[in-house]
């Protein structure tokens, strides 16, 4: 049974699942690695270039208008700052 309305391939769904399984793999195995101080922002790396390739294609914000894809990108900024200024709290409490 065909669906008309699906965006992708099956084919590049099934690529990009591969893609993220491998990632979590290679995850797991730098959070297995003796720890040094890199470790904890190499699984943090990974992890983002896994969340873009979930919201790229799984998500299809490839094929939305520009307009959403500002937004989402303004939404994880705006993030990063909540982020950025609790830990400045935490730092200089």
């Amino acid at each position: 049974m065909e669906n008309s309305n699906h965006i992708t391939s099956y084919s590049t769904d099934a690529k990009t699942l591969v893609a993220l399984l491998t990632l979590s793999v290679v995850n797991m195995l730098i959070a297995t690695y003796k720890p040094v101080a890199w470790t904890s922002g190499l699984i943090v790396f990974v992890a983002a270039i896994q969340a873009a390739i979930a919201l790229y294609w799984f998500m299809h914000l490839k094929f939305d208008n520009r307009l959403l894809r500002m937004l989402v990108i303004f939404v994880f900024l705006l993030y990063a700052v909540v982020i950025i200024i609790t830990f400045f709290d935490y730092k200089f409490r």
